[in-house]
C-alpha cells in the first residue's frame, strides 16, 4: 500500500483502473513513473541554446514547459475521460483541472529558469540527490510498511 493511501486511508490522487503487470503502487504505473523520470530532460532538451529566443512572443523558458505542461494535462484529460485514469477528489478532477496545470507545469517552469543558472556539476549532485532520495523513501516504506 503506498503512503498516500496508507495514511489517509483514500486513495491516491490518481489511480490507473483494473489489474495489470504494470501497476507499481496503487495508482502508480510504469508508464506514469517513466513520464516523470524523463519529462523533464524532455523539457530541458526542448530549450533552445539562446535563453533570449522568443517563441510566440513569450520567452522560450515560459513558453515550452507551458506548452508540455498543458499537453501533459490535455492527455490526462483525455485518459480519464475515456476511462483509464481515475480521478479520485472533486478538487483534483474535471472540470477543476487548475489544480493539475500548476502542478505539472511550475516544476518545469522552476526548471527551466535554474538550467541557465546552475553549474553542470551542480545539476549532476542535484539529480544524484533526488535519485538517493526517490530509492531511499522507496526503501524506507518498502520495509515500514512490509512491502519487502
Amino acid at each position: 500500500m503506498p503512503p498516500f493511501l496508507h495514511f489517509t486511508q483514500r486513495s491516491a490522487l490518481w489511480t490507473t483502473p483494473g489489474s495489470s503487470a504494470y501497476v507499481i503502487y496503487v495508482g502508480l504505473n510504469i508508464e506514469i513513473a517513466f513520464f516523470f523520470a524523463i519529462s523533464g530532460l524532455v523539457v530541458i532538451k526542448a530549450l533552445p541554446e539562446d535563453p533570449g529566443t522568443r517563441i510566440l512572443g513569450l520567452p522560450n523558458r515560459i513558453a515550452i514547459p507551458t506548452a508540455f505542461g498543458l499537453t501533459a494535462l490535455t492527455i490526462e484529460v483525455l485518459l480519464n475521460q475515456a476511462g483509464l485514469l481515475v480521478w479520485e477528489y472533486p478538487w483534483w478532477s474535471w472540470p477543476h483541472v487548475w489544480l493539475i496545470a500548476v502542478v505539472y507545469t511550475g516544476p518545469w517552469l522552476l526548471l527551466a529558469r535554474l538550467h541557465d543558472r546552475l553549474t553542470l556539476r551542480t545539476k549532476a549532485i542535484t539529480a544524484g540527490c533526488l535519485v538517493a532520495a526517490a530509492l531511499i523513501c522507496h526503501l524506507l516504506f518498502a520495509v515500514a510498511l512490509e512491502w519487502i
